[in-house]
């Protein structure tokens, strides 16, 4: 018996596929755009140590794109440079990564979904 080249599973990845193909265009307009963030240090740890990051309270920027995501019933996990991928187990998660540029500004970089 043959194979078949099509069923309801390649159907399915298909429509997954072309589902975070339209959302990433959805989500791609916020690239690039200036986010506040907060760089710390451990207190009482030596200088290079490893820096930790947060948002200010109301950032307006994760604020909008937090709220785009939950309208698109995805949960936002957001990358900082230096930092492993956060190990959160979800239905339809959506990767933000977060970029230093060379003029020393936070930017939003890349969405994923994987």
């Amino acid at each position: 018996m043959q194979k078949r080249a099509f069923g309801p599973v390649s159907i399915f990845k298909d429509k997954k596929k072309r589902m975070y193909r339209e959302l990433t265009k959805v989500f791609e307009r916020h690239t690039g755009r200036v986010i506040d963030v907060i760089e710390m240090r451990y207190p009482g740890q030596a200088y290079d140590s490893q820096p930790f990051y947060r948002f200010p309270e109301g950032e307006p920027v994760i604020e909008e794109i937090g709220a785009e995501a939950e309208c698109c019933s995805l949960n936002l996990n957001i990358e900082f440079p230096g930092w492993p991928a956060p190990d959160i187990t979800q239905d339809r998660p959506l990767y933000m990564d977060i970029v230093k540029g060379d003029d020393g500004k936070w930017r939003v970089g890349e969405f994923h979904f994987n």
